[in-house]
């Protein structure tokens, strides 16, 4: 019997092929450009700096978030379960 694992992983890879050939053939068909994945399109210098100011927040928040995590207990007390607590 399969894991659901990998049905979720084959069914994920459908529907990314699906997806791929779909931008393409319509890509082609409208004559449009493929955009670039990472665009530095900024309007002004204002903008240049707003947007790396985000970027930069951005990735201190993910390692912080990274280091609370690893340094937590995972089988602390969850939120949904009810610990000596009958009704």
């Amino acid at each position: 019997m399969e894991s659901v694992f990998v049905k979720l992983i084959l069914l994920l890879s459908i529907f990314g092929l699906f997806l791929f050939f779909i931008n393409k053939v319509l890509r082609k068909w409208l004559n449009v450009e493929k955009k670039k994945l990472f665009s530095y399109g900024h309007v002004n210098d204002k903008h240049k700096k707003i947007d790396w100011t985000i970027r930069i927040i951005f990735i201190v928040f993910v390692f912080i978030g990274f280091f609370i995590n690893v340094k937590r207990d995972p089988l602390g007390v969850l939120p949904h379960s009810h610990q000596g607590k009958r009704s």
